[in-house]
């Protein structure tokens, strides 16, 4: 119901989603040998194995080539009427540090 939820947000891709579902079963795997008032807290974790993990989306984040990245600095150059170089160089550094597709657009 968990990965269910996530995927059904259509904010996570499958990648994350895996991710969140490694750290829920390790404090599932943790708690399962710890008691409170004499019972277990979590009594049972044999159905965590049979949680198949989701398959990787290609391209996930969204990527740009490096033609793509170094256009779009091109392009920024020509169009940008406020400080185009400053613009035109920020998406160079964009591809050295590999800031991420979406971070990218939404500047």
């Amino acid at each position: 119901m968990f990965i269910d939820e996530l995927r059904e947000s259509c904010i996570f891709v499958n990648l994350s989603i895996n991710r969140k579902v490694v750290f829920v079963r390790l404090l599932l795997k943790f708690l399962h040998p710890k008691k409170m008032n004499e019972m277990r807290i979590v009594p049972d974790v044999t159905y965590l194995n049979e949680i198949e993990v989701l398959p990787n989306e290609s391209d996930s984040y969204g990527a740009f080539t490096v033609e793509e990245v170094k256009k779009i600095s091109d392009i920024t150059l020509q169009v940008e009427k406020v400080k185009p170089k400053m613009k035109s160089i920020f998406f160079l550094l964009a591809l050295d540090t590999a800031l991420r597709k979406n971070e990218m657009l939404s500047l």
